[in-house]
């Protein structure tokens, strides 16, 4: 992919409660080689379809709803780091 290995700062007015440099630390904890630049993409595609007013639909594994390890998403890199 083109956007393979690069990285995207986190928008410092709209995420304030996040730490790090870039999309990668809420992520993953720390920066990976293989970038951020994916999670940037994905969500500004859920924008442009809540714009649109799609249904978003969210499917999980059997009997895994609620099963979840992260609390929410200021702690996800923690939890992957883990």
């Amino acid at each position: 992919s083109q956007h393979f290995g690069l990285h995207d700062p986190i928008p410092a007015k709209d995420f304030q409660d996040l730490q790090g440099d870039c999309w990668c630390t809420p992520l993953y904890g720390e920066a990976k080689p293989w970038g951020c630049r994916w999670w940037s993409k994905w969500i500004a595609n859920i924008d442009l379809a809540v714009q649109q007013h799609c249904t978003l639909e969210v499917y999980y594994f059997n009997g895994k709803v609620g099963k979840g390890k992260v609390k929410d998403f200021t702690s996800a890199g923690m939890e992957h780091m883990r």
